[in-house]
C-alpha cells in the first residue's frame, strides 16, 4: 500500500534548506557583531594604554645663565670661610682702598664672553676665585691665594674696575697682602679661568677684541703681573 504524505509537509521539507541557511546567516551576523564588539573593546583599551605610555612629562627647563650666577654675595667671604687671615685682610682692603667686588649690575658680557661661560661654566662670570697655583708662586704655608674683580663704587666710568691679588707670598711674609695686577681698565666682561697650576684672564673687549693671559708671580718686581 502506498502512503502519501501530506501537502504541507512536503512544502516544510522544501523550505528546509532556506530555514538552514537563514539561520546560519543569522549566527553569523551574531558571532561578527559579537567579535566586533571584542575588537572594539579591545581596541580602546589599548588605544588608551599607549597613549599613558607614550606620555612623558616635559622635561624641567634648564637654568639659565641668569637664573644661576646672578647673584653672589657683596663681598668674597665664602671663599675664605677657613682661613681667617685671608678675610682680615679683605676688610682691611675693602677699607683702606675703597673698592668693593664687582657685582652682578657691573658685569655686562660681550656676546663672546657670554658664549664662552655658557660652554664653559655658568659661574665663570663670578668676578672671584680662590686657588693654589700660579707659576712663580710659592705661598707661605701652601697657603692659597684670592683673585678677584673689583669696582670703585664712587665711580659710573668704564675704567672703574681693577683686578686685585690677596695673597701670602713665602718670600714676602706670612701675612696677606693685596697686589694690584690691574687698575683703571674696562673689566666688566673680564673672566677668571683657573687652571692646573695656574690662572688665566680671559679679556673679552668692547670693541670685540680678546686676549688671554696668564697671571704669574714676577720674582725681581715682587708683583703679581700678566702675561
Amino acid at each position: 500500500m502506498l502512503l502519501k504524505w501530506p501537502c504541507s509537509f512536503r512544502l516544510d521539507a522544501h523550505r528546509a534548506p532556506q530555514l538552514k541557511a537563514s539561520v546560519r546567516c543569522l549566527r553569523m551576523k551574531i558571532i561578527t557583531l559579537y567579535l566586533g564588539t571584542i575588537i572594539l573593546a579591545l581596541s580602546l583599551g589599548c588605544g588608551s594604554t599607549s597613549n599613558v605610555a607614550r606620555f612623558v612629562p616635559p622635561p624641567t627647563p634648564a637654568p639659565t645663565l641668569d637664573e644661576t650666577v646672578r647673584s653672589w654675595p657683596s663681598a668674597p667671604y665664602e671663599y675664605m670661610s677657613d682661613n681667617e687671615p685671608l678675610k682680615i685682610a679683605w676688610n682691611k682692603f675693602e677699607r683702606s682702598q675703597n673698592y668693593r667686588l664687582a657685582q652682578p649690575s657691573d658685569r655686562n658680557l660681550t656676546p663672546a664672553a657670554a658664549a664662552r661661560v655658557k660652554s664653559n661654566s655658568p659661574h665663570q662670570i663670578i668676578p672671584v676665585i680662590n686657588w693654589w697655583g700660579a707659576r712663580g708662586y710659592r705661598g707661605a704655608n701652601t697657603n692659597d691665594f684670592l683673585i678677584a674683580i673689583v669696582v670703585d663704587p664712587s665711580r659710573s666710568d668704564p675704567k672703574r674696575y681693577g683686578l686685585v691679588v690677596m695673597a701670602a707670598v713665602a718670600s714676602e711674609g706670612r701675612d696677606y697682602k693685596p697686589y694690584w695686577v690691574l687698575r683703571e681698565e674696562d673689566m666688566e666682561s673680564y673672566l677668571l679661568s683657573p687652571a692646573s697650576g695656574s690662572v688665566y684672564i680671559e679679556c673679552f673687549r668692547r670693541d670685540g677684541t680678546e686676549e688671554t693671559k696668564e697671571l704669574v708671580w714676577d720674582r725681581k718686581s715682587r708683583q703679581f703681573r700678566l702675561v
